[in-house]
């Protein structure tokens, strides 16, 4: 009876390590899944996602970022964020930048006002930004998505001529038909 109650007692500690095994096989499968879904959204984005630490040094990049700016991953990676950015703003970008990192939130940037990125051959183009913040391990990282808007851009001056030339010729029907009017 001694030896069964062992022998059950084995069999029981047993089952057990097979099922914490198991399970703990399932959470990896499941954190796995999490970890593919994840990569599969910043792999397959269409806006340019750029991560960078508190320093402004570009630590990530994705596919669309790549496409957007011109240069590869390689050449992005460890350099400052001020590299997308043309000339004439980066002066300032350090100061938004720091103001950012002391006060972060999420937040659309440019509101009544245009912005503008460089692409590795210095072709500047109209863009929306998004920052969002977070935290891992006590370090800030800020993560931006671009979105290059220069067909909107281009569409809002064709309708802006199209306003002008329509505003243009209602006034000069105006004039003829007051000038109509009077040799009437």
């Amino acid at each position: 009876q001694q030896i069964i109650m062992q022998h059950m007692f084995s069999i029981i500690i047993m089952l057990l390590a097979i099922i914490a095994v198991l399970y703990v096989k399932k959470l990896y499968r499941s954190m796995e899944q999490d970890q593919l879904q994840m990569n599969a959204l910043f792999e397959h984005a269409t806006e340019g996602i750029i991560l960078t630490n508190k320093k402004g040094e570009i630590i990530l990049v994705n596919p669309a970022s790549e496409q957007l700016f011109k240069y590869s991953k390689q050449e992005m990676l460890g350099k400052p964020v001020e590299l997308l950015i043309p000339m004439r703003y980066q002066g300032n970008h350090d100061t938004y930048r720091n103001s950012f990192a002391n006060n972060p939130s999420n937040r659309r940037m440019g509101h009544g006002r245009d912005l503008f990125a460089r692409d590795k051959h210095g072709n500047e183009f109209p863009v929306e930004i998004s920052l969002s913040h977070y935290r891992q391990k006590n370090e800030s990282f800020v993560i931006a998505f671009v979105v290059d808007i220069t067909q909107r851009k281009e569409a809002e001056a064709r309708m802006t001529a199209q306003r002008m030339q329509l505003e243009k010729v209602s006034s000069e029907i105006r004039q003829l038909n007051a000038e109509l009017e009077t040799k009437v």
